[in-house]
């Protein structure tokens, strides 16, 4: 999925959201685009939470069995 591979890029390197999606430089298009990615990473970052905790809790229940 492109999104998830532009993730890192966008945060490891300054470039821009709209660098990633095509060079539009309307400035705002560039902050709806910026802001759009920004939320994308932030959900993935709390779908990876969601499923580590899922896993630690698997793991609690399973040592209390």
């Amino acid at each position: 999925m492109i999104i998830l591979q532009n993730s890192d890029q966008l945060a490891n390197n300054p470039a821009s959201a709209m660098d990633l999606e095509g060079g539009d430089t309307d400035p705002v298009v560039e902050h709806v685009a910026t802001a759009r990615v920004l939320y994308l990473c932030e959900l993935i970052v709390n779908i990876n939470i969601s499923k580590n905790a899922e896993k630690v809790i698997r793991s609690k229940s399973s040592d209390l069995s």
